[in-house]
């Protein structure tokens, strides 16, 4: 293991940078590969890709620019023009050919990233995702190009008693991953205001500087906050109370998943669409069956005026007010549709039938079984703490994230863990190799 290549992602990048310097210290080479110019970074060698110009545009197309279009949230959301893909193809696609990394490390949000991963597949070059595995907490795992597989996935382990008080708790909920809490208090409240004001701050200066590609212009976002802020009225006012519901036991609980987001737009690809989602589910199912919609507490951009249309013309689609937490309902629901969403592995726990097949690792210890009609669903079927051991086996010790949200995340002793963490995998590699 020699050449380590880090791909920018805005904020994210400063925890690459003290990743890179443990890296350098233990004898690998470091380098970055930058996008947004704003977070090149000092001390290590930067292919900072140029931005086009006006003849370097063209147009896109093929399999995997149509997925690209989909996935990536500044054309499917700000309806941005992906002419700029074919270049950035080739950039990348050159860049990675002449310096040959053994291993690529990013996300699989931004589409400079994604276009990167499609390259490393192409050319059989690792990449590697870390990011949180939502249970155990404080955890994370080392995934897999643009999936939720796990590098060097362990399905051999032994269940200990801490795997079957943590399915406990799960189940009962009597804990959840963090980013799931809501804000409690007016120091949480100003913290969360200071923090997004810190990342728009950012975003802005990075747009000056000519990034335009994964950053929408103020006008467009100001435009689609303000949506999501009337498509929030517009949806508790046809909301229903929970008395309303008549027979749970033919009710079907869809959480919203929260987008733009790589949880459903890359790992849920290609049931990206929740508007289409919801009108295949209603189509599966019996028809004296409904659909029970549950905003995310977090509302943006999912809350669109296609799915108030659904809601407001569909008399078997209801929703909850926002107001509605997952506590309210948990217990009164039997059967759960989600795409990649934690509530699966919640609902799997609970003996609940999950309306869907795409989450990974859930599938893995589960049965198809037949409910009614064409209705087919997923129930959990292993042995208890089976899945809070998988977990746990498959993800190490630390916090991904960046210094904005999580300051505590580029500590000495966070970053520690982590190299730890890609020293163990990058050894059992090698191991298994040999």
């Amino acid at each position: 293991m020699k050449k380590i290549l880090f791909i920018e992602n805005r904020l994210k990048t400063l925890l690459w940078a003290r990743l890179a310097e443990e890296f350098v210290s233990q004898g690998l080479e470091c380098r970055f590969l930058v996008q947004n110019n704003l977070f090149r970074v000092a001390g290590h060698e930067n292919y900072i890709i140029p931005f086009p110009e006006s003849n370097d545009f063209s147009k896109s197309e093929g399999t995997f620019f149509d997925k690209l279009k989909i996935q990536d949230r500044s054309v499917s959301i700000f309806s941005r023009s992906n002419d700029h893909y074919n270049y950035y193809y080739n950039e990348i696609e050159k860049y990675l050919c002449n310096y040959d990394p053994d291993v690529v490390i990013g996300e699989c949000t931004l589409f400079h990233e994604l276009i990167a991963i499609e390259i490393c597949k192409k050319k059989n070059i690792e990449f590697i995702h870390p990011t949180s595995c939502r249970y155990p907490l404080g955890r994370f795992s080392l995934y897999k190009y643009d999936t939720l597989q796990p590098c060097n996935e362990n399905k051999l382990f032994e269940i200990n008693d801490h795997d079957v008080a943590l399915e406990t708790e799960i189940k009962e909920r009597s804990i959840v991953p963090d980013y799931i809490k809501r804000t409690t208090s007016i120091k949480d409240s100003i913290e969360g205001k200071l923090k997004k004001y810190a990342v728009k701050k950012y975003s802005l200066h990075g747009r000056i500087k000519g990034e335009v590609y994964n950053t929408p212009s103020l006008f467009k976002a100001a435009a689609k906050d303000t949506s999501v802020i009337y498509n929030k009225h517009c949806w508790d006012s046809c909301a229903i109370d929970i008395e309303a519901i008549d027979d749970w036991n033919k009710t079907v609980l869809v959480p919203l998943q929260l987008q733009p987001e790589a949880n459903i737009d890359v790992w849920g690809y290609p049931y990206n669409n929740q508007v289409e989602n919801v009108l295949e589910l209603l189509r599966i199912i019996p028809k004296s069956w409904s659909v029970l919609l549950k905003a995310n507490p977090k509302t943006k951009y999912e809350l669109s005026s296609d799915l108030l249309s659904l809601l407001r013309e569909n008399d078997r689609v209801n929703a909850l007010k926002h107001s509605t937490t997952m506590d309210d309902i948990f217990n009164l629901s039997k059967y759960i549709y989600s795409v990649t969403g934690t509530i699966n592995i919640e609902a799997a726990l609970a003996g609940k039938i999950n309306i869907s097949n795409k989450f990974y690792p859930v599938s893995l210890f589960s049965k198809k079984e037949h409910i009614e009609g064409d209705l087919y669903g997923f129930r959990y079927d292993a042995e208890k703490g089976s899945l809070a051991a998988y977990l746990r086996e498959n993800s190490f010790e630390g916090i991904i994230s960046d210094p904005i949200n999580s300051p505590s995340c580029i500590s000495s002793d966070n970053i520690s863990k982590i190299t730890k963490a890609f020293f163990g995998y990058f050894f059992l590699r090698i191991t298994n190799d040999i």
